[in-house]
C-alpha cells in the first residue's frame, strides 16, 4: 500500500492515526478572524480650532432634563471628525440619523429621541450635519424642492 509524493517514498512512513495531530486551541480560528477583521485605530489630530463657533453651538433647553443623575439644561452641538463620520458609515448594523446626532451631541439617541424640544435636535444638528449624512437622509421632495427626512 505504498505510495509516493514527488520524488519521496511514502511505503517506508510512519502511520498517524488522527488522535496523533494536534489540534489548534478551541476559538482560535474565530478568535484570528475577529483580530484580522477588526480595524486597527488610526491617529487623529486635535486640532485647535481657530473659529470655534464655526464648530460647535450651544442650545438652552426649553424643557431641562435629568438623565442618569445627571441635570441637562443645554445641549452643544459639534462638527464631526472624518474619523467619527467614518465610524458611523463603517459600524455595524443600520446607520440611523440619531446616530449622527448622538456623536455630535454627545448624548446617546435614545435620550435625543425622548427630548420634547425636538427644535434643538432638528434645527440645532442640521447645520453641522455632515454632507454624507444630509445626502442620506434628506432628499429634495417633489412638491416642494425642499428637503424632508427620507429615513
Amino acid at each position: 500500500m505504498g505510495g509516493s509524493a514527488g520524488n519521496v517514498d511514502l511505503a517506508s512512513a510512519p502511520r498517524l492515526d488522527p488522535g496523533d495531530i494536534p489540534l489548534p486551541p478551541e476559538g482560535a480560528d474565530g478568535e484570528a478572524a475577529a483580530l484580522a477583521a477588526s480595524p486597527k485605530p488610526r491617529a487623529v489630530a486635535a486640532l485647535e480650532f481657530l473659529d470655534p463657533a464655526s464648530v460647535t453651538k450651544t442650545f438652552t433647553l426649553e424643557f431641562p432634563f435629568r438623565h442618569e443623575g445627571r441635570e441637562v439644561r443645554e445641549i452643544v452641538v459639534r462638527r464631526l471628525s472624518v474619523a467619527e463620520i467614518g465610524a458611523i458609515l463603517g459600524g455595524d448594523g443600520e446607520v440611523d440619523l440619531y446616530d449622527f446626532y448622538a456623536a455630535m451631541t454627545d448624548l446617546p439617541k435614545e435620550v435625543l429621541r425622548a427630548l420634547r424640544d425636538e427644535d434643538v435636535v432638528f434645527e440645532g444638528c442640521s447645520p453641522f450635519l455632515p454632507r454624507i449624512a444630509r445626502k442620506l437622509f434628506f432628499a429634495p421632495t417633489q412638491e416642494t424642492g425642499g428637503d424632508t427626512p427620507s429615513r
